[in-house]
């Protein structure tokens, strides 16, 4: 059975496994990217999108319920007035700070969850490491670690310890 239908934007290395994870819980995913991907069969519909174009991206989110945002950041913005103007739930992976003000105002004049900054720390890793714990019996501890690009990049690969 499933439930509510949820848009999944950018079907890349991140995208893929929050489409495939939710589908697995039960909800209706489509999944849409800008290119025709190359991946093998997925068990939901997959779409061809340009997310530029506002009126395609209004019309492939119209019958969605959500929408969660795995573009690039500087794509986010314009999804989520996207998903504000169809009264849908909004989603995002990203931590800008300029998509994460946009999302903030579109929140205060929504009746739906608009929730920016949901990416890999510590949203994603946390539901990672919430399905792996539940195949213990009892657990002492869980340590997750995951890494991001700092705001003030350092050496020749433009990390820093932090």
């Amino acid at each position: 059975m499933s439930f509510t239908k949820i848009a999944v934007l950018g079907f890349r290395n991140v995208g893929r496994p929050v489409a495939r994870l939710l589908h697995e819980s039960g909800f209706s995913v489509i999944a849409f990217d800008a290119l025709p991907s190359v991946a093998g069969d997925q068990p939901f519909e997959r779409r061809v999108l340009d997310v530029s174009s506002s009126g395609d991206l209004a019309q492939a989110l119209g019958s969605s319920k959500a929408v969660i945002s795995c573009l690039p950041y500087h794509l986010n913005a314009a999804v989520a007035a996207a998903a504000h103007a169809g009264g849908l739930h909004y989603l995002d992976l990203t931590e800008d700070v300029s998509v994460t003000k946009t999302v903030r105002e579109l929140a205060e004049t929504s009746d739906r969850v608009m929730a920016p900054q949901c990416g890999l720390a510590p949203g994603y890793i946390g539901i990672v490491g919430a399905h792996l714990v539940q195949r213990f019996e009892s657990l002492r501890s869980i340590k997750l670690r995951v890494g991001a690009l700092p705001q003030n990049p350092t050496g020749l690969l433009g990390y820093a310890f932090n």
